[in-house]
C-alpha cells in the first residue's frame, strides 16, 4: 500500500491515481453490509454499501434517499444499444412490488397523474400519444392522437373512434372504415357535417344469436324532469350553411341499400319510399285500429258555399275493377311496392279531375293519386238531391193517387146508374 504526497491512497499500485486507487487489484472490494435497519442515521452523499433485506443489492445515497445499484433484477436486467434500452423477460412495475401486468403503474399520491406523456413542441401534430398494436398483423387495436390538422385527439378502439374537433377539419380525419364514430366539436355538443361521421355497421359474420334480442343502437334516457324543463330521448338538429340540389334527410334508415324509413329536412316522412312527396307517404297498406281524423273546425273556414249539382256529378264518375300494373309495363312509378295480383276497385284520377278536381293530387314527379274521402260532400249532396227528388215523387204519387181513386168513384157511380136504367 502506498500513500502519495498528494494523499492519494494506492493499494497494489505504487502510483495512485484517485483518492482510493484499486485499480491493479482483480479480487473485489469487500463493503459494509446489513440489512435497511442497520443503514447509518445520517448518511453523507455518496455513502456505499451492501443491503442485505429483501432482494439484496449494493445501493448508494444520493440526493437523500438510498438508491440500489445491483441486484437480482432492475438494471441488471436491462439490455443498452447506443442511446437505446430494451427488457425482454420479467415484468415491471412502478410504485409497486405486485405486479399484475407486463407493466404495472401504482398512483403514489391521491390526486397525482398515475401517467403523463409529453409532446414534443413541434407544431406538424404527427405521431400518436400512444399505440397498441397486434404483433400478428401490425394492426391498431387502440391508438390517442393528434387529428393531424391540430392538436385535439382522436382516440380509436378498432371500428370505435372518437374525436374532438377544433373548428372544422376533412373528414379524411373521420373513421372512413365504417365502425362508430363520436365527434365532439369546440362549440359544444357531438356534431360533424361529414359524411358518415355517426354510423354504425356489423362485421362480415354478422349477429350470431339465437336467443336474445339484438341491438345495434339502444336509447335509454331515465328521465327525471321538474318544472318546465322539456326533454327529448332523441334530438336530430341539422343545420344547413349552404343547400344543394342533393336529396338532404334528417334520417334514412336502410335494408340492403333500400330506403324504409325517410325523414326529409323539409319534414315529410317517407314508409317504404325514399322520396316522400307528402307530409306522410306510405308505400303499401295501413292498418289501424281508431278513426283517422281530419280537422274540420268551423273557427278555421272561410269562403263557405254549398255544394250543388252533386247527383250529377256523381253520375259522371265512372267505378272500375282493375289491377295494378307490374313495374315493367309502367312508365312512372316503377318503385312503388303494389299488390300486383290482388283484384282492386276503384277510379281512374284523371277521369275523376274532370268532374271533381279537389279531390285529385298531382306531385312532383307528376304522379296522379286521389284523397277519396273528398267524395263524401259529393256523394252526401248527391244522396240529399236523391232524398229531394223522392219527396217531389211522393206527393206526386199522392195527387195520383187521389185522382186515380177519384175516378175510380165516377167509373163506379157510372156504371150503377147504367145498371139501374136497365132493371127499368
Amino acid at each position: 500500500m502506498r500513500i502519495a504526497s498528494s494523499g492519494k491512497v494506492g493499494i497494489g499500485s505504487t502510483s495512485p491515481v484517485a483518492s482510493l486507487d484499486l485499480s491493479q487489484k482483480t479480487d473485489g472490494i469487500a463493503l459494509p453490509q446489513g440489512t435497511s435497519v442497520n443503514r447509518p442515521s445520517s448518511p453523507a452523499n455518496g455513502m456505499i454499501r451492501y443491503n442485505s433485506s429483501g432482494t439484496p443489492a449494493v445501493e448508494a445515497f444520493v440526493n437523500s434517499a438510498w438508491v440500489s445499484l445491483t441486484g437480482s433484477g432492475g438494471s441488471s436486467q436491462w439490455t443498452t444499444s447506443g442511446s437505446n434500452i430494451n427488457y425482454t423477460t420479467g415484468d415491471v412495475s412502478i410504485g409497486t412490488t405486485a405486479t399484475t401486468g407486463d407493466v404495472t403503474i401504482k398512483q403514489i399520491n391521491n390526486g397525482d397523474d398515475a401517467l403523463v406523456i409529453l409532446r414534443n413542441t413541434d407544431t406538424s401534430y404527427t405521431g400518436n400519444y400512444i399505440r397498441v398494436r397486434n404483433a400478428a398483423n401490425n394492426a391498431d387495436v387502440f391508438s390517442l392522437g393528434p387529428n393531424g390538422s391540430g392538436h385535439n385527439p382522436i382516440m380509436t378502439m378498432g371500428g370505435l373512434q372518437f374525436v374532438s374537433v377544433s373548428g372544422c377539419c376533412s373528414s379524411s380525419s373521420i373513421n372512413s372504415t365504417g365502425g362508430l364514430s363520436f365527434v365532439s366539436s369546440d362549440s359544444g355538443g357531438w356534431g360533424y357535417a361529414s359524411p358518415g361521421f355517426f354510423g354504425f355497421s356489423n362485421s362480415s359474420t354478422g349477429l350470431s344469436s339465437s336467443s336474445s334480442y339484438q341491438s345495434y343502437l339502444s336509447i335509454s334516457p331515465q328521465i327525471n324532469q321538474s318544472g318546465t324543463a322539456g326533454y327529448a330521448g332523441l334530438l336530430v338538429n341539422s343545420t344547413e350553411s349552404s343547400v344543394g340540389t342533393g336529396q338532404r334527410n334528417l334520417i334514412d334508415l336502410q335494408l340492403s341499400g333500400s330506403s324504409k324509413f325517410v325523414v326529409q329536412s323539409g319534414g315529410n316522412v317517407g314508409i317504404g319510399t325514399s322520396s316522400p312527396s307528402y307530409t306522410l307517404h306510405v308505400n303499401g297498406s295501413v292498418a289501424g285500429t281508431s278513426a283517422y281524423n281530419n280537422l274540420s273546425d268551423a273557427r278555421l273556414k272561410m269562403d263557405i258555399s254549398d255544394i250543388t249539382n252533386g247527383l250529377a256529378s256523381v253520375q259522371k264518375l265512372k267505378p272500375i275493377h282493375f289491377h295494378w300494373q307490374t313495374p315493367e309495363k309502367r312508365t312512372v312509378g316503377r318503385g312503388i311496392n303494389l299488390p300486383v295480383n290482388e283484384p282492386q276497385i276503384g277510379f281512374l284520377a284523371q277521369d275523376v279531375e274532370k268532374v271533381i278536381p279537389e279531390a285529385v293530387v298531382k306531385d312532383a314527379n307528376g304522379l296522379y293519386s286521389m284523397e277519396e274521402t273528398k267524395l263524401i260532400p259529393v256523394l252526401v249532396q248527391a244522396v240529399k238531391e236523391l232524398e229531394t227528388t223522392n219527396e217531389k215523387m211522393k206527393d206526386q204519387i199522392s195527387v195520383l193517387t187521389s185522382e186515380i181513386a177519384k175516378l175510380q168513384k165516377d167509373i163506379a157511380d157510372l156504371k150503377a146508374r147504367k145498371d139501374g136504367t136497365r132493371e127499368r
